[in-house]
């Protein structure tokens, strides 16, 4: 008995420790995640805040930053400067491999609209990861990237070597007024992957 008190307690403590990284997508109209790059330890929430046009958060790997992983795909999230109401995306983070993010809008990726998690402070850094994107920099072969290049071309739907950040992802719509009052956006779908979300008004949830 006093066993699982202590599992339960050290249970809580972890909770307790879980922290919430914070990512605005389209500030001030811009075709830019911000921060690009952060950093966070398992469990913690990566959250996703639409601000503008019509983004989207896909999974990518560090060979082809423009291309998904069918890793994480989240739905186009249609914000315009009449919506009463944010749009948020996140998932959990279950491991500390590096995870890299673009999107998928039009060229917004090819324009240096991507971000990454725990990116290296050397060798696959998030610059050269976004210079890649942008056509500045080759892209690594396998044996030069120290990473498993299991993906080949991006036609492929390969697992992802790393294992996913998290089992769920969860897609929001919030409200900044108590009334809820002003239109209210349906996302538009992106089925990038292998999974289809279902979507409510009150949440998207994979």
């Amino acid at each position: 008995m006093i066993f699982s008190y202590i599992v339960a307690g050290l249970a809580s403590v972890g909770a307790s420790r879980a922290a919430t990284v914070n990512i605005t997508v389209g500030a001030n109209n811009s075709i830019s995640f911000y921060p690009p790059s952060v950093n966070a330890s398992v469990g913690d929430t990566i959250l996703f805040t639409f601000m503008s046009d019509n983004h989207s958060v896909i999974s990518s790997t560090f060979t082809y930053p423009c291309f998904p992983s069918g890793n994480i795909s989240s739905p186009f999230f249609p914000v315009t400067a009449r919506s009463m109401r944010a749009y948020t995306f996140r998932f959990v983070v279950n491991s500390t491999a590096p995870i890299w993010l673009h999107c998928a809008q039009l060229d917004y990726c090819q324009s240096g609209m991507v971000a990454a998690v725990n990116a290296p402070s050397t060798g696959n850094t998030f610059s050269l990861y976004q210079q890649i994107a942008q056509g500045k920099a080759p892209a690594p072969s396998s044996s030069s990237s120290g990473y498993p290049d299991t993906y080949g071309p991006p036609s492929s739907e390969a697992p992802n070597p790393y294992g996913p950040p998290s089992s769920q992802a969860l897609y929001s719509l919030t409200s900044p007024h108590p009334s809820g009052s002003g239109p209210l956006l349906q996302p538009q779908l992106n089925r990038v992957g292998p999974h289809s979300p279902e979507i409510s008004w009150a949440s998207l949830r994979l």
